[in-house]
Order: structure tokens, then sequence, then C-alpha cells
């Protein structure tokens, strides 16, 4: 995608895209560009790039400077951002498995038999689950902190994203561990910058699982690699 709609127009990212841009091969790629910067900005804003422009500086520079952080996106089949990529993380191998993740959740739906919800009940503005969540949304609204503090019992915090690949390839992980878990709440909270919640347990990698007793936190586990580290902090915490 250009970011610079006045001189990269349809001609010129054909011809920028070289073969790459003929639909040739078993992979097709899209070399895009929009008719003017107002139709560019809605999608730089809902994919949260930032482009910074200066102005040309001498008599024999034409067009302005273009800053960015290089960002690659992981798209699923719906269209739903699954995966943000930046130059440090951006490796053949882990994005292989990413893909290879995306098929396999997408035959795993075609596959799998219906299953009964689990109970969903509310507790102010905070949508809990009793044992395991059967892989439901991370929740949108956010709670408050004296909410979370004032729950009564075992509750585990999951934060995470709907988008986020790490969080669906744990989501198994922590099924498993809350499987039969039946005095347990588990409450999925979306985070993301400017989001409270997040701040005030300190989540800096998601998911991050913490386990609270009537509102004291007792154990965390962040990005589980299997159940059995949530299922140990969790038995901890009983």
């Amino acid at each position: 995608m250009s970011f610079d709609p006045q001189f990269d127009t349809p001609q010129a990212m054909r011809s920028y895209g070289g073969m790459d841009a003929r639909d040739t091969g078993s992979v097709r790629w899209h070399f895009l560009t929009t008719a003017s910067s107002r139709q560019l900005a809605p999608l730089l804003d809902g994919f949260g790039q930032d482009v910074s422009v200066a102005a040309p500086q001498g008599p024999n520079q034409r067009v302005p400077t273009l800053s960015h952080m290089l960002k690659v996106y992981l798209l699923d089949s719906s269209a739903s951002v699954r995966e943000i990529y930046s130059t440090s993380f951006l490796h053949q191998q882990v994005l292989e498995n990413d893909i290879r993740t995306l098929l396999l959740e997408r035959a795993a739906r075609r596959n799998k038999p219906q299953r009964r919800a689990a109970r969903r009940f509310q507790v102010g503005s905070v949508t809990a689950n009793q044992g395991a969540s059967m892989n439901t949304a991370y929740q949108t609204s956010q709670p408050e902190r004296a909410e979370i503090d004032a729950m009564a019992g075992t509750v585990v915090l999951d934060f995470g994203t709907d988008w986020c690949g790490f969080c669906k390839a744990a989501a198994p992980a922590i099924e498993a561990a809350l499987a039969g878990q039946a005095a347990v709440q588990h409450v999925k909270i979306e985070d993301g910058p400017g989001r409270a919640l997040g701040r005030s347990f300190r989540v800096k990698l998601w998911p991050t699982v913490i386990i609270l007793k009537n509102g004291t936190e007792l154990a965390r586990v962040v990005r589980p690699g299997d159940g059995a580290e949530v299922l140990a902090a969790l038995q901890a915490a009983l």
C-alpha cells in the first residue's frame, strides 16, 4: 500500500510490482494505492500506521520525505488483523507458523462439533464465565479496577486481544486448565494502549493470565506454553 498516492498512481504501482503484480503465480501480491491522501487517511488510522511527511527542503527535491515504521499485518480469511510484525520480529519461520495456525484454526472450525456454551454472568460491568470460557471473545468494555478487586472467590483475569496470535495459540491451554473448575470465574479483558485496567496490573505481553483470590493477586502466567503452567498457578491459589 503506497503512502504517497499523489505520485504512486495505479500504473506506477503495477510498474513497481513487476511480475509480482500479475496473477501468474500461486501467491497473489497486491500493490495498492488510493485516489488521494484523504482516502488513505482512514486506512492508516484503522491499521494504526503512523506516517510523518516532511516538506521538500531543496529546490531539486520534488517529492516530500515520508517516514514510517515498517509493519507487516497478518489478516485471516475474515479480514481481521491477527498479528502485527515489526522489523525485529519479522522472521520467515514465525510467519509460516502463524499462517499454518490460521489454516489449522479454519479447518478446526469446519469440523468442530457443537459444544454447550459456558455459563456467563454479569458482575457490575464485568462479564465472567463459570469455568472454561469456550474461547469466547475478549470483552472490549473496560471494568473499573475497583470492580475486579471486589470480586469474591477465585478469579482468572485473561488479558489479550482477539487478533493476537499468541493469545489464539495459548487459548486451548488456558481452557484445558479451567476445564472442570466450576468455582473459578474466567474474565477475558481486551488490552491495548490506553487501557487502564491492563496498565493497573502492569500487563506488558499477551496473553497475561492473572489469578486473584478475593481481589488479591496470587499468581500470574505470561504466554503459557501449556495448560500445566496455568493449572499449577491455579491450584496454588485454590
